[in-house]
């Protein structure tokens, strides 16, 4: 866990970091160290300690949107969770019929669906407000989004980062 904190500050140091970028990292950061110490973090304390990092490097970073939008869209998603989790398990139930296949997909949309509102709905009025418009179409890009980024982006980049770090000759040649 520790090896892999020190790897989440690495990938931080080649990226020009937003508020979001660090809220992330030192989450996931502080998720890491309860871990080296045998104890379990909840998302609420860890996004609690990500506000007072950022803060503390920037404590002017909770004026900006970045850091608004960011912390709010987090704060939805793990208030929902656990709502969407419960009603997922209800649709992918042996008890309701038809294709196990087709009840896990739905199930999984589902859940998707609701912690994707929840973000939605928490940051539009302030998205409205920052920037004086909102995206309709958001919430339908980010179901395909989200899945796109955690199963292909963010492999592909931690990848490149290990063969940056071995070889940045041919880290360069696989530069995304």
């Amino acid at each position: 866990a520790a090896l892999s904190a020190l790897g989440v500050w690495a990938v931080v140091g080649q990226i020009q970091a937003t508020d979001a970028t660090l809220r992330a990292a030192w989450g996931v950061s502080f998720v890491l160290c309860s871990l080296c110490m045998g104890r379990r973090l909840d998302g609420m304390s860890a996004l609690c300690l990500a506000a007072a990092g950022v803060v503390t490097v920037d404590p002017l970073a909770p004026l900006g949107a970045s850091f608004q939008l960011s912390f709010m869209a987090v704060l939805a998603i793990l208030r929902v969770a656990p709502l969407a989790r419960w009603c997922a398990r209800r649709i992918g139930s042996p008890d309701l019929v038809g294709p196990v296949f087709l009840r896990m997909c739905g199930s999984r949309l589902l859940e998707l669906t609701l912690v994707n509102l929840a973000a939605t709905a928490v940051t539009a009025p302030l998205g409205l407000a920052w920037f004086g418009q909102m995206s309709l179409v958001g919430p339908l890009v980010n179901l395909v989004a989200t899945p796109w980024v955690a199963l292909v982006v963010v492999p592909g980049i931690s990848l490149w980062l290990l063969i940056s770090g071995l070889s940045p000759e041919l880290g360069d040649l696989t530069a995304p």
